[in-house]
C-alpha cells in the first residue's frame, strides 16, 4: 500500500522492490511546502484548517477547501461552515468555486447560507462558479426556499451548457417539478450533456410526481427517448431515465433497451439490465421481445450473455419462464475480458462478475426468479476454484431465501473460505434462509479478521429476531468493534433480539455521543424499535433531534420518536409512561423534589438472572 500523502504538499515517493516481492515506500523530503499539513478525509483538524483558510496563498486555499469538501459531514461537525462561507466572496474564481463545493459537501448543515448562494453566486460571471453553486444548492436538501428554487430554475436558460446541465440535475435532486415543461424542451438542446441531464431528471421526477407523469404522456416521450437511445452519447442517460420510469415507460422503447444489452460498453449493459427490471411487465407482454432477450442468452459474446441473464434476474419472478434458458449458462465458463484495457488505461473498476461471467449471472438470476428446480445446481458450484463463482453461488442461494434451507449444510463450510468476500456472502445467504441452525456459525464469525464478514454475520443474527435472544451478549461485544459499520449493525441487531436485547437500551444510548455520525444514526434507529425501553430515553433522542450537527442523524432521531409514538410507547401521561414492560423505570421526582429509584434493584436482578441462565447453558463468554 502507498502511504497517504498530504495534498497540501508536493512530494516525491520512492519505491524500492526487495527480493521477497514486498515494497518499501519511502517519502523524500518536501520539494516545496505549500502550507500546514492537512489530514485525509474524516481526519481534519479544525485548528489546522482555520489557519490554512486565512492564508493568501491561493494554492493552499484550494487544496484546503478540497479537503473540507472530501470530509463532508465531518466538516459540518467541526463547524467549518462559517469560515468557509467567507471565501465564497473571494476574487479568484477557482477559490470561490472550491469554497462553494465545500459548502455543498456540508449539505443541510449550511442551509442558512443557501439564500446568499442563490442570490449572488448564481449570477457570478464565471460559469464554473455558477455550476458549483447549483451543485451546492442541490445538496442542501428539500429545505430550500421558494426563491432559491426559482433562482435554480432561471439557470435553465443560461448561455453555458455546463450551467444548464447543473441546473437540470439540481432540480432533480431537490424534486422541483414546476419546471417540467422547460426540462422537456431541453431534450432537444444542442448539447448532448444537457440532453442527458434532462432525460434523467424527467425520469426521476416521473417516479415521484403524478403531476409530472400527467405532463409527460407516453405519446410525447416515445420519440425523444428513442432518439436518445440511438445516440451513443446519450444512451446511458436514457436508460437511467427508463429505469426510473419503470412500468410507466413507453412500451415501444423495450426493444431498444434489450438491444442495449449487446452494447460494447459494460456500464451501458448494466444500466439496460436494471432498466428491464423495472419494465418487466412490458417485456413479458411481448412475445417478440421475450424471444429477442432469449436469443441474447446464446450470443457469441460472453459479456452479452452475462448481461442478458443479469437482466432476467433483475425482472424477478416475472422472468421465471426464462429459467431453463438461464440454467444452460451454469456450464458456461467463459469470461468477458473486453474491459481490461480500460482498467489498465484509466484505473477504472472491473465490471461485476455478473456482467463478465455468464455462470455467475445465471446463478444469481435463478435465485431471483425463484427457480426452485435449480437450487441444487447452484449449490453444486460452491466448491468452484474461482472465488467469484463461489461468491455468486452464495448470492444466488441467498436470493432463494428460505426456499434453499436444504442447502444450509452445504453452505456452512463456505464460512471458512479463503476469500473474505465469499465468507461474507455466505453469512448473507444463511441469514436470508432464517434458520436457527446457523446461529452458532454466525457467532463464530464474530471474530473473523475481515470486518465485512463480522458485519454480515451480526446482520444475519438480527434477522432471526427473538429466536436469537440467547446470543445477546455475543452481539453486545461487537459494540466495541474497531470498525464503525460493525458497531452500528450490532446496535440495530440488539434491538431486534427480544426483551433481553432491549435491556441494552442504556448501552446503545451511550452511542448517541459517538464521534461517528453513522453510529449515532444507527443507535437512534435501534432505540426507535426498543419499545418502552427506548421510550425511557426519549429525552436523549429529542436532544439529538434538535442538537446534532448532521441532518441524517436529526432525521433518524425524529423517525425514532415517531416510531415509539406510533407503537404506543410514548403516551401523553408524562414520564410515568416511560416505564419499561416490567414496571421498572424512571418515575420522575416526588412532590418533595427527591428522585425515586425504586425498581432499579429488581431491574438489575432481572438482568443477572438472565446472565446466570446464559452461563448455565454455556452461552455466556466472558
Amino acid at each position: 500500500r502507498f502511504a497517504a500523502v498530504a495534498p497540501s504538499a508536493i512530494t516525491r515517493v520512492n519505491i524500492t522492490v526487495i527480493p521477497s516481492g514486498a515494497m518499501v515506500v519511502g517519502q523524500a523530503p518536501l520539494m516545496k511546502a505549500l502550507g500546514p499539513r492537512i489530514k485525509g478525509p474524516g481526519q481534519l483538524e479544525r485548528d489546522a484548517i482555520l489557519v490554512s483558510l486565512t492564508t493568501s496563498n491561493q494554492a493552499v486555499l484550494v487544496s484546503t477547501l478540497s479537503q473540507v469538501a472530501l470530509a463532508g459531514d465531518r466538516a459540518a461537525e467541526l463547524m467549518l461552515g462559517e469560515p468557509v462561507s467567507k471565501l465564497m466572496a473571494h476574487q479568484n474564481p477557482e477559490v470561490c468555486a472550491a469554497a462553494v463545493k465545500a459548502m455543498g459537501a456540508m449539505g443541510m448543515a449550511v442551509l442558512r447560507f443557501s439564500e446568499d448562494i442563490a442570490e449572488y453566486l448564481l449570477k457570478h460571471p464565471d460559469a464554473p462558479c455558477r455550476s458549483a453553486a447549483l451543485d451546492a444548492l442541490s445538496k442542501m436538501g428539500p429545505g430550500l426556499s421558494m426563491s432559491a428554487r426559482d433562482a435554480v430554475g432561471d439557470c435553465l436558460n443560461d448561455q453555458i451548457p455546463q450551467v444548464r446541465q447543473s441546473a437540470v440535475r439540481a432540480l432533480a435532486v431537490i424534486g422541483e417539478a414546476r419546471h417540467c415543461e422547460q426540462i422537456k424542451a431541453l431534450l432537444n438542446d444542442p448539447s448532448p450533456g444537457v440532453q442527458a441531464a434532462a432525460v434523467e431528471t424527467l425520469g426521476q421526477l416521473m417516479s415521484t410526481s403524478q403531476e409530472v407523469q400527467s405532463l409527460c404522456p407516453e405519446t410525447t416521450l416515445s420519440e425523444p427517448l428513442l432518439k436518445l437511445l440511438a445516440n451513443n452519447r446519450t444512451r446511458h442517460s436514457a436508460l437511467v431515465a427508463l429505469r426510473y420510469m419503470g412500468g410507466k415507460a413507453p412500451a415501444n422503447c423495450v426493444g431498444a433497451v434489450i438491444d442495449a444489452l449487446a452494447s460494447k460498453d459494460s456500464a451501458t449493459r448494466q444500466e439496460a439490465a436494471a432498466g428491464l427490471g423495472g419494465m418487466a411487465e412490458l417485456v413479458m407482454q411481448s412475445a417478440k421481445e421475450v424471444d429477442k432477450l432469449k436469443s441474447l442468452l446464446k450470443n457469441p459474446d460472453a459479456g452479452v450473455r452475462a448481461a442478458a441473464a443479469h437482466a432476467v434476474g433483475c425482472m424477478g419472478t416475472q422472468g421465471a419462464s426464462l429459467a431453463e434458458a438461464i440454467a444452460e449458462l451454469l456450464a458456461d465458463d467463459a469470461e468477458d475480458r473486453s474491459a481490461i484495457a480500460l482498467q489498465m488505461g484509466t484505473s477504472s473498476k472491473r465490471p461485476p462478475a455478473q456482467l463478465r461471467l455468464p455462470r455467475c449471472a445465471a446463478m444469481v438470476a435463478l435465485g431471483r426468479v425463484k427457480a426452485s428446480g435449480h437450487i441444487g445446481s447452484v449449490a453444486a458450484l460452491l466448491p468452484d476454484e474461482n472465488w467469484e463463482v463461489r461468491l455468486s453461488a452464495c448470492e444466488g442461494l441467498g436470493a432463494y431465501g428460505e426456499m434453499a434451507r436444504q442447502e444450509l449444510s452445504t453452505l456452512t463450510p463456505v464460512l471458512e473460505d479463503d476469500a473474505y468476500p465469499v465468507r461474507a456472502m455466505a453469512c448473507y445467504a444463511m441469514g436470508e434462509m432464517k434458520s436457527t441452525e446457523a446461529l452458532s456459525s454466525f457467532i463464530e464469525r464474530f471474530s473473523d479478521p475481515a470486518h465485512s464478514v463480522r458485519l454480515y454475520a451480526v446482520m444475519a443474527v438480527g434477522q432471526l429476531g427473538q429466536q436469537a435472544e440467547e446470543y445477546c451478549h455475543d452481539v453486545f461485544k461487537l459494540l466495541n468493534d474497531p470498525v464503525s459499520h460493525v458497531r452500528a449493525a450490532a446496535a440495530i441487531a440488539l434491538s431486534k433480539l427480544g426483551e433481553t436485547g432491549q435491556s441494552y437500551a442504556g448501552v446503545i444510548a451511550g452511542m448517541l455521543y459517538e464521534e461517528d455520525a453513522e453510529i449515532r444514526r444507527s443507535a437512534l434507529q435501534a432505540l426507535g424499535s426498543m419499545g418502552s425501553r427506548g421510550a425511557a430515553l426519549a429525552e436523549d433522542i429529542t436532544e439529538c433531534m434538535y442538537g446534532d450537527p448532521i441532518p441524517a442523524v436529526r432525521q433518524a432521531a425524529a423517525a425514532a420518536l415517531s416510531s415509539l409514538g406510533a407503537a404506543g410507547a410514548l403516551q401523553a401521561d408524562g414520564l410515568a409512561a416511560l416505564e419499561d414492560a416490567g414496571g421498572h423505570g424512571y418515575e420522575g421526582e416526588t412532590e418533595g423534589g427527591e428522585e425515586q429509584f425504586e425498581g432499579l434493584g429488581q431491574y438489575y436482578a432481572e438482568i443477572q438472572d438472565k446472565k446466570k441462565h446464559l452461563q448455565s447453558s454455556g452461552k455466556w463468554i466472558e
